[in-house]
């Protein structure tokens, strides 16, 4: 399920995302969920070094230039996009367990 939500950016970034989200024929929120969801399994194995992520970002990089060779298509980037939430989502399950078991450590002692 999806939430709305009003989200405030640099215009640097702003411009990044309105370039990938024009070149992939790509909402906005997509690529903004794209990027963000590439980011979290890193971000969580950082925390948590015993999570090590599927690394989808050659996977990212190979599509990236099959499309841009007019190669690919559709429903393979969607498969990728697919992919790209799904992992993010076991890492984000991943983190909020490691959360729930560091709290109840701390709650025992």
């Amino acid at each position: 399920m999806l939430k709305r939500y009003q989200v405030v950016f640099n215009t640097w970034l702003a411009d990044h995302l309105k370039g990938i989200s024009k070149k992939y024929d790509i909402s906005f929120s997509e690529a903004l969920r794209l990027v963000a969801c590439l980011q979290v399994p890193k971000l969580i194995s950082a925390a948590y070094p015993k999570y090590k992520p599927v690394d989808l970002e050659k996977d990212f990089v190979k599509m990236i230039k099959k499309y841009s060779r007019a190669k690919g298509g559709r429903s393979d980037l969607h498969r990728l996009f697919s992919d790209v939430y799904f992992e993010a989502r076991k890492a984000v399950e991943f983190w909020e367990n490691e959360e729930k078991k560091r709290k109840k450590k701390k709650t025992c002692q």
